[in-house]
């Protein structure tokens, strides 16, 4: 292998690890905007849940008139 062709293999090699870290940062990328979206989703069902127990809220038994 002449060191010519070194020059072809450092750039393979290059070429590759700068697709697999730009990859992981896709990845990581999209798994911070999921993790968001959970949260707003829990946020949101929360609020819905708290707000239907309220409207179906039952006068408290003991309670006098």
């Amino acid at each position: 292998m002449g060191s010519e062709n070194l020059v072809y293999v450092f750039a393979a090699y290059a070429v590759i690890w700068l697709l697999s870290f730009g990859y992981l940062h896709t990845i990581a990328s999209r798994q911070k905007r999921l993790q968001r979206e959970m949260e707003a989703l829990k946020n949101v069902l929360t609020e819905t849940n708290v707000a239907s127990e309220e409207a179906l809220a039952i006068p408290d038994a003991g309670a006098t008139r």
